[in-house]
């Protein structure tokens, strides 16, 4: 967890030594915001209060999504059926063409 209150930091340093830009005016940006930022952020990330916030909210969406996944099924399960119904009806009818497996 410590990389990601670092991570920023560490982009614009690495692409400033690849020379890919000139970080030069983002370092008092950094050193005066971000980096501080990040040492405020870290122990939250850390502190095991947070993180079983974060659990408990995690599985009340998982929760929600599966419910909202079984809704969905439910409701279309009788679609299903019923073309499966209309499928069966059809091929059922003089004249139909039968699909030949093998």
């Amino acid at each position: 967890t410590d990389i990601l209150c670092w991570f920023p930091f560490l982009l614009v340093s690495i692409l400033h030594a690849l020379e890919v830009f000139d970080a030069t005016d983002w370092y008092p940006l950094f050193s005066l915001i971000i980096i501080p930022l990040a040492s405020v952020i870290n122990p939250l990330i850390l502190n095991s209060l947070i993180s079983d916030f974060v659990s408990k909210q995690m599985k009340v969406v998982i929760e929600w999504v599966s419910g909202l996944a079984a809704r969905v099924r439910a409701r279309t399960a009788p679609l299903q059926e019923i073309e499966m119904v209309e499928m069966e009806k059809r091929e059922q009818e003089p004249g139909a063409k039968r699909k030949i497996s093998g």
